[in-house]
């Protein structure tokens, strides 16, 4: 995938496509800066269920995920999307899903604590508040999923 395709990818990302043109360029210009490209073979493991550390994010550009909850039937993630991010609420810092590829993936990887420096270089006070605001409204929809 190229890098111009890597941002459109980005950009089509619910949790970024709910900003307007130019935050969402901001966006996916900022992780793309921070993260790094990963192929992923099927059954590969992104994340375990009550696991800490790691402070990994995930943006999924191709393929699809399994996702497992304790107590809950599996459920399927497809590209693009955005996945890792309710740990940076949850107050334990902990993974409340197991995460693995379902098929062959391709993934951007980023560390959290990038993505929060980097956000202080590409937005002000406001914007890093919206964006703050929006990604724990993701992590709810996916914590309630």
């Amino acid at each position: 995938m190229r890098p111009h395709e890597i941002h459109e990818a980005i950009i089509q990302v619910p949790f970024v496509a709910e900003f307007s043109p130019s935050e969402r360029e901001t966006l996916a210009s900022l992780l793309q800066e921070i993260s790094e490209v990963r192929r992923l073979r099927k059954g590969h493991r992104m994340t375990r269920e009550g696991s800490r550390g790691r402070d990994r994010g995930f943006i999924l550009l191709t393929g699809s995920v399994r996702i497992q909850k304790a107590d809950m039937p599996d459920s399927k993630g497809h590209a693009p999307e955005l996945l890792g991010e309710v740990m940076q609420f949850n107050p334990k810092k902990m993974r409340i899903a197991t995460v693995i590829a379902h098929e062959d993936c391709l993934v951007l990887r980023f560390m959290w604590n990038d993505f929060w420096d980097a956000l202080t270089r590409y937005f002000d006070q406001d914007g890093q508040t919206k964006v703050r605001e929006a990604l724990e409204r993701r992590a709810w929809e996916h914590f309630t999923a």
